[in-house]
């Protein structure tokens, strides 16, 4: 009797052992999992410190360059309606349909081409007197069969020559305007379809504006 009480009595040690062994493993795991909430909460803690630190930050402003770029933008647009747009790098563009301003495969403007001018050279001497100005000439990409103008590049740049001569007629300082062709090369509609040759047949008169201007469009671009 006394050795199978020796023998129940080891028994149970061996399971007590046990017992304390998972008790232990337990623990171990308890704390573990507190340590992982300690730090998830102070991850928490720090996030909205921060969020909190930004909506006690004051609104961005804009600069007066901005203002003053987004004023001539609405002014231009009650004057030149859909012609009038900032590009993406912060510059005011004006573009003349070639389809309202030249005779078909022609260089030459028309008289409504002539009035348009008119009023962009008066914008130009009186809001713009200093700015550098971009002329630039884009086409279809129609093969040139009956014209004089060896390719549409030609034809671009005799276009974009003539707006040019035609704003310097009108009093604008010559030694900053830019004239150019981008011929076929950059459509802004599919040469698919009619409609879409007659959009990419145009001038376009880029205002470059000062680079703080640039700076704070942040690469923007405003359609009208």
């Amino acid at each position: 009797r006394y050795l199978k009480k020796e023998e129940e009595n080891r028994a149970l040690r061996e399971s007590l052992d046990v017992q304390n062994e998972q008790l232990a493993e337990k623990d171990a795991s308890a704390e573990q999992l507190r340590r992982e909430m300690d730090d998830t909460q102070a991850e928490i803690d720090a996030l909205a410190a921060e969020l909190d630190s930004i909506d006690k930050q004051p609104a961005p402003t804009r600069d007066a360059a901005y203002e003053d770029l987004m004023a001539e933008y609405e002014r231009l647009k009650k004057a030149y309606g859909e012609m009038v747009r900032i590009t993406e790098d912060g510059n005011l563009e004006i573009t003349l349909p070639a389809s309202i301003n030249f005779a078909s495969g022609s260089y030459k403007l028309t008289s409504a081409g002539q009035s348009t001018l008119n009023s962009v050279a008066s914008d130009l001497n009186s809001r713009f007197p200093t700015h550098r100005v971009n002329i630039i000439g884009h086409t279809d990409n129609d093969p040139i069969k009956k014209s004089p103008f060896k390719d549409n590049h030609e034809l671009g740049a005799e276009r974009a020559c003539e707006v040019l001569r035609h704003l310097s007629k009108q009093g604008v300082d010559e030694s900053r305007l830019i004239a150019s062709s981008m011929g076929p090369n950059r459509p802004i509609a599919s040469n698919a379809t009619k409609e879409g040759k007659s959009k990419n047949r145009r001038v376009e008169i880029v205002v470059i504006m000062p680079k703080s201007t640039k700076s704070t469009m942040g690469g923007g671009n405003t359609k009208s």
